[in-house]
């Protein structure tokens, strides 16, 4: 088991993650750049291409990089 916690793109702790000694990495996890649903199930409602995208934050995003690390 890894325990993962999400930093923001300070270094800093993101407000939603665990912390201290427990952790055994952190990782990005604050405005992460993702694709998005299209229309009124997405988070972006801008019309076209514009609503493609959105950012999202959580330490789920961290988990990729962390798998990264491990590899």
């Amino acid at each position: 088991m890894i325990a993962v916690g999400a930093i923001n793109r300070n270094a800093s702790r993101a407000n939603f993650s665990n912390y201290g000694n427990g952790l055994d990495v952190v990782a990005p996890g604050v405005s992460i750049s993702a694709t998005d649903r299209l229309g009124a199930l997405g988070y972006n409602q801008n019309v076209g291409a514009a609503g493609d995208y959105t950012t999202i934050d959580g330490t789920s995003f961290a988990a990729p990089q962390v798998a990264g690390i491990a590899a």
